[in-house]
């Protein structure tokens, strides 16, 4: 007796194809590669595993979007002030995709786990403009890397006991 439940469940869990492989015969075949060997590969299909003669292939393709990847560049540099920490360095898109609205975040924690400050920077990066209209220079291009400084003024009169970073991103066409 067949689970129509379960079999669709399997369905809309499966990941989507990563692979779109045209044949020398004009048919085109969408799947994961699971197999790359000598003279053949196995694909796996929505109706199963396909062996494919490397010989009767005439390209393929990844489907699978690029994104991108925004990563800090060594520790940086942290100065500190009496009113505020100065934290400088670089960041760069590792990713295949160009990053949009790029911005640094830096936090000020006290020891028990309270924000103290918290202050962000968008990065000067490639000057980019959207369907919208909108013009904009923080964008990273892939394999772009750019230096940044974040100012993130002392608040109150609590310790800071530790330094959190981070980096965000959008995407857009």
């Amino acid at each position: 007796e067949t689970n129509y439940t379960e079999k669709l469940k399997e369905l809309i869990d499966e990941p989507p194809p990563k692979h779109k492989i045209t044949l020398k015969n004009g048919s085109v075949i969408e799947g994961t590669i699971e197999k790359d060997r000598v003279e053949d590969i196995m694909v796996k299909t929505e109706v199963g595993k396909l062996t494919i003669q490397k010989k009767e292939i005439e390209f393929i393709e990844d489907l699978i979007i690029p994104e991108p990847q925004i990563v800090f560049i060594g520790h940086g540099k942290e100065q500190v002030f009496d009113n505020y920490h100065l934290f400088t360095g670089k960041v760069m898109n590792q990713g295949g995709r160009r990053g949009d609205f790029v911005r640094v975040i830096y936090q000020l924690w006290g020891e028990n786990t309270q924000v103290i400050s918290s202050d962000s920077v968008f990065v000067a990066g490639t000057q980019v403009k959207y369907k919208s209209g909108i013009i904009t220079d923080t964008a990273l291009e892939p394999n772009q890397s750019v230096q940044f400084s974040v100012q993130v003024e002392i608040v109150g009169e609590i310790p800071v006991s530790y330094v959190t970073r981070e980096v965000s991103w959008l995407t857009y066409d």
